[in-house]
């Protein structure tokens, strides 16, 4: 190497050596950079193979000089003279070969770069026949593991800079065309299996699994030096996890019913089912037993038609499901299991296949047995405590309340296919047993019992309300089972799950009405209030018409426990009685008792209204009060919508808000608003008033106007704008409001844009980057008046620059996904009034002169627009907004288009690829995607300029922006 080569050589082991030891962050961040930097550059290619032969350099500097050749031939094919071509080629294969035997990293990487050169370089038509006589002498493995990696990197043509037809070209060449010579390859090798070493064994069950997608499974299948390979490599500790991925492959192509291919498949099956002492030989190895659970559930998963269809024929792999279902030594494993039970039951339950159902309904009627076992909370204590129970293992415990809810659908599963009364007997039968036992003074652990009413819980959304045999047995009995907190909070949330079957069987109503309120009175055992008010919740809403004439007793009950009971549990009793409320239909009454309830509220947030404090901490804690506290009235305005909004009668609820609540609303702002979460809940309460009374409101239009400026003007929250949007929305587009109230929404509409730019205006540029939240709230206002005053907005020139500076602007500044997503779907829509149909459904056509303003004002913005687009999707853009950002550049080019062709969008784009850095892309790529885009919009085939884009900055990320050494 020359001298300047040396001095590269030393800064690359430096820089190595920087990452791979125990240096500053600050040092690994320069290493990093500089390594990248290499790896990019043209200087790379010269120093590249006498590195990878050096036998003086370490492993770490070999493995970065192999991953940066795979990089440049992935990513810089283009920086390489046509010339040059073949002397690459052959270094890559020499040093394959040098390299075969050794480090396998390396060997994976020179394989990947062959793969990539082969696929990039279209004169080379017979790429696999060559590297096959070249290494199939002497280095066979290192042809395997290329043979392996080929069809893996051939998955998706945006790892390339290949067109869609270079590539659909090259994986003929590569692939298809060479199918029979690699099988031939394949099975040469496996027939001499036993005396292959592992790692050739590995390989070709690799390769076996890559190649399956482009072989016709039969072709696989048929082969019997390949079938026994596969099945043989279960039996070898060196080649199982191989052959259990291979394998499960192969099953997964046999996934699509065919009643030809049905010998085949039975065939397969026939050597899978005998692999049932591999299963009992691993039942004390984890590891083993996870990967045949994995494998069993593949097979069952893919086969679960025939299964249904043939169900005698495939009732021993069934059988095998329910035995690893049953496995108790890891629930994580048996979890790989459900998906099945799901298949199947699917097509159990349709009503096609009722001798399957017969024949499989015993299995389930077991697998509901099995499930109730693994339920069972650990039972190494009779603690209730589940801190104890996990040995303070939070994340056990997480985890295993989480597995309870996925074994809940195994059991709504087996009640779907074996009928509610044999479903809910077993746990039930279960439950006596133990009650029995209890009395007869045998210990009995809380456990079993809990375990079953979980079960049963779980299994309510596959109960009618028609069940007469069951349920009436069980509601009897749950409410004197004997007292333990575990239990009772079992038996309430059982409870609390059929009540819909309760308001069609009110003779239960009034034990379980008990039960659930003395469960309050466990004021020790919180989870039990949770569940006592969780059911009473459900018990409200679903009975509620049985429960009108409770009203007294339900308000005296809310005001003995409203101060003892949790946030969320006195949410969820306000929402239940909030149910039994609207079902008063007098409107006198309803406005009585409905002040009856609000009255404590009400005069709580006006004592809190009051208070204030020098201490942060302290007015932090009453400001979270009033929220907490206006979320109740809130509640009660969500269930208390009008029934109808034809009548011209004031509703007793809307005149409660105008008369009460509305004036307290905004004292509250003005006390207590510069607190966001104050703002947030009163803000809600507006919204969600304003929805669900609509008209009946507009006596306070104004004043909710005015109180939405006012907070906006000095506090500068988001959520004024957001409840802004809320009221254009909902006073702007009613056919039945007048001239004079679409006129006052509009001025107010103004007035709030007008605040918003006065505010942002005041910011430099870096305080602006703290308002992400505050531009989405404006841009989704924007949307609201876009949608529903459309012609007064576009035709407002001065309002429409202020507003697309600011898009631009934000495009610029913000990365969350909230701020990008509202300005381009704002922008999406804006620009698609200069099209033929309108946006929206109230309006049938565009008049001619907004069409034109629009499509001149594309014109005008697109240069702009496409460059912050482009590099938004390429840098700064959340994945989430990228179809936006792509469907936005879209609309801009078709606008574009109406008068002017292709010229003015192809102008934008090699404008936005000139200001690339420099190297980064290629003359080539450059000419893909503006020939690409020229095509498609000549063809107005917009598909194809949305798919040409997508697949450019998809290359460049990986290329210039996700390339990591």
């Amino acid at each position: 190497m020359s001298d300047q080569q040396i001095e590269l050589t030393s800064r690359l082991q430096q820089a190595i050596s920087t990452m791979y030891g125990n240096s500053d962050p600050s040092l690994k961040a320069q290493a990093d950079e500089y390594l990248l930097g290499f790896q990019r550059s043209e200087e790379a290619w010269k120093v590249i193979f006498p590195l990878l032969v050096d036998e003086s350099v370490g492993v770490e500097m070999k493995m970065f000089v192999a991953q940066t050749l795979r990089s440049k031939v992935q990513y810089d094919f283009g920086q390489l003279p046509k010339e040059s071509l073949t002397s690459l080629k052959d270094s890559i294969i020499q040093a394959m070969i040098y390299y075969n035997g050794r480090q396998k990293l390396v060997t994976t990487q020179l394989c990947l770069a062959l793969a990539y050169f082969a696929l990039q370089d279209l004169d080379w038509t017979n790429a696999v026949g060559e590297i096959v006589t070249a290494l199939s002498t002497a280095s066979m493995d290192t042809l395997l593991e290329f043979l392996k990696v080929l069809p893996e990197e051939m998955l998706d043509v945006r790892r390339t800079p290949l067109t869609d037809e270079e590539f659909r070209n090259q994986t003929k060449n590569l692939i298809q065309n060479n199918v029979e010579q690699v099988l031939y390859i394949l099975t040469t090798l496996a027939d001499t299996k036993g005396n292959n070493s592992a790692r050739t064994n590995q390989l070709l069950l690799g390769c076996i699994q890559s190649w399956i997608i482009d072989v016709p499974v039969n072709q696989i299948l048929n082969n019997s030096s390949l079938c026994s390979l596969i099945f043989d490599g279960l039996t070898n500790d060196d080649t199982f996890d191989t052959a259990v991925d291979c394998l499960s492959t192969v099953i997964a192509e046999t996934d699509t019913f065919d009643e030809q291919n049905l010998p085949v498949v039975k065939n397969l099956y026939a050597q899978l089912i005998s692999l049932q002492p591999l299963l009992e030989q691993s039942q004390d190895d984890l590891e083993q037993m996870e990967r045949l659970v994995m494998l069993f559930s593949t097979a069952a998963e893919a086969w679960h038609v025939y299964i249904a269809a043939l169900p005698y024929d495939f009732k021993p792999l069934v059988d095998i499901m329910l035995q690893l279902t049953a496995y108790e030594d890891d629930l994580d494993v048996v979890k790989y299991t459900f998906k099945f039970w799901y298949d199947l039951k699917s097509l159990l339950t349709t009503g096609a296949r009722e001798e399957a159902k017969a024949v499989f309904t015993p299995t389930y009627t077991q697998l509901v047995d099995v499930m109730i076992k693994h339920l069972q909370y650990p039972t190494n204590s009779q603690s209730t405590d589940l801190a104890v129970l996990f040995g303070n293992d939070r994340d056990a415990e997480d985890k295993f309340k989480d597995f309870r809810y996925d074994m809940g659908d195994v059991l709504k599963d087996c009640c779907a296919v074996i009928g509610p009364e044999k479903a809910l007997n077993i746990p039930f039968s279960r439950l006596q047993q133990l009650m029995d036992m209890q009395s007869r003074g045998q210990p009995v652990l809380w456990q079993e019992i809990e375990a079953s009413l979980f079960s049963m819980r779980a299994m309510a959304k596959e109960v009618g309300t028609n069940e007469n045999t069951m349920l009436p047995q069980i509601m009897h009995y749950l409410v004197k089972l004997p007292e333990n907190p575990k239990v009772r909070y079992a038996a309430t949330l059982v409870l609390g799950r059929y009540t819909e079957w309760t308001s069609k069987h009110p003779d239960f109503l009034q034990e379980q009405l008990n039960y659930i309120i003395n469960g309050f009175q466990h004021k020790q055992d919180m989870d039990v209030i949770i569940a006592a008010s969780h059911a009473l919740k459900y018990f409200c809403m679903d009975c509620a018409s049985l429960l009108t004439d409770y009203l007294e007793q339900l308000f005296n009950f809310y005001s003995s426990v409203e101060a003892s009971l949790d946030v969320q549990s006195l949410y969820d009793v306000t929402e239940g009685i909030a149910y039994v409320l609207k079902e008063q239909r007098d409107p006198e009454k309803l406005y009585n008792i409905t002040a009856m309830f609000w009255k404590p509220t009400l005069e709580k947030l006006t004592d809190l209204n009051a208070m204030h404090s020098e201490t942060p901490t302290e007015m932090d804690q009453i400001d979270t009060k009033i929220a907490d506290t206006i979320e109740l009235i809130t509640i009660y305005v969500d269930a208390l919508k009008p029934r109808s909004y034809s009548g011209k009668e004031q509703h007793p609820v809307a005149k409660l808000l105008m008369e009460n609540v509305w004036p307290l609303v905004a004292r509250l702002i003005s006390g207590h608003g510069r607190s966001m979460k104050v703002s947030e809940r009163c803000m809600k309460l507006v919204r969600r008033s304003m929805q669900s009374f609509r008209n009946f409101l507009l006596p306070v239009l104004q004043q909710t106007a005015e109180m939405l400026v006012y907070g906006f003007n000095n506090y500068h929250h988001g959520c004024y704008l957001w409840v802004s949007g809320a009221l254009i929305k909902e006073y702007a587009s009613d056919e039945d409001v007048t001239q004079e109230v679409s006129t006052s929404v509009w001025n107010f509409s103004v007035r709030q844009i007008d605040n918003f730019n006065n505010f942002l205006g005041g910011l430099s540029d870096t305080k602006m980057e703290d308002y992400p939240d505050l531009v989405e709230d404006f841009f989704r206002m924007m949307g609201d008046i876009l949608m529903f005053s459309p012609v007064r907005l576009i035709k407002s020139d001065e309002i429409v620059q202020h507003v697309y500076q600011t898009a631009v602007k934000a495009l610029q500044t913000y990365h969350e996904y909230g701020a990008i997503s509202a300005v381009l779907q704002f922008l999406i829509d804006f620009y698609s009034w200069g099209f033929e149909s309108p946006p929206i459904s109230l309006m049938e056509d565009i008049p001619n002169e907004l069409k034109a303003k629009i499509q001149g004002f594309a014109v005008a913005t697109g240069a702009e627009m496409m460059s912050k687009l482009m590099y938004g999707l390429i840098y700064s853009f959340p994945s989430d907004c990228r179809p936006d950002a792509n469907e936005l550049i879209t609309k801009i080019i078709k606008l574009s288009a109406v008068q002017n062709g292709s010229k003015p969008s192809l102008m934008w784009l090699d404008g936005f690829l000139s200001s690339l850095p420099q190297g980064t892309v290629g003359e080539k790529e450059k000419l893909k995607l503006l020939s690409t885009v020229e095509s498609a919009v000549n063809s107005k085939d917009l598909r194809s300029v949305r798919s040409s884009i997508r697949d450019f900055v998809s290359w460049y990320k990986r290329k210039n922006v996700n390339r990591a050494f």
